[in-house]
């Protein structure tokens, strides 16, 4: 008898222990799932932080050089308006429109709330001032040292804005 009760334990299976090794398989498979997440997030996960971390850096980088360019094409201005001024007027309104635009594109890179790097009423200072120049150009203005010196300050000012932030 004791045998023949062995026998059938063996030959039949209990719904309690296909409900355990279910269980079982289930929660292996969960973490297994699991580990794949955590591996893909890794892996994923850290050049998006690099970037992220670089990215500023190098905006603000590119807008220095730019604004460098600015203030070289602003040293070689002269006060006679020839069309070598106006060349060299319209390169600084490049450079600084190139600044703009290069804060601008890090803001919205950062996603909505974000702003740009520098300020729009900085860019619209800037403008004002390149656009008084270019009219006592335009008007034979005699005295074009003052708005030329406020040009010059003005881009100084950005600069060091830049600066601080690397």
């Amino acid at each position: 008898m004791q045998n023949s009760r062995f026998h059938s334990r063996r030959g039949t299976r209990s719904p309690v222990d296909d409900t355990k090794k279910l269980a079982i398989l289930v929660k292996n498979t969960l973490l297994v799932l699991l580990l794949v997440a955590l591996v893909v997030s890794l892996v994923l996960g850290i050049p998006a932080m690099r970037y992220r971390s670089g990215a500023k850096a190098n905006f603000v980088e590119r807008m220095v050089v730019e604004c460098g360019d600015a203030q070289y094409y602003l040293g070689k201005l002269s006060n006679t308006g020839g069309s070598s001024t106006y060349a060299q007027l319209a390169k600084i309104r490049s450079e600084v429109y190139g600044i703009q635009i290069l804060s601008e594109t890090y803001g919205s890179l950062e996603g909505s709330g974000s702003s740009a790097l520098v300020d729009d009423s900085v860019f619209s200072n800037i403008y004002s001032l390149i656009d008084t120049y270019y009219s006592q150009l335009l008007t034979s203005a005699t005295n074009t040292s003052t708005a030329l010196t406020q040009l010059d300050s003005a881009l100084s000012d950005l600069l060091a804005t830049l600066l601080a932030m690397q």
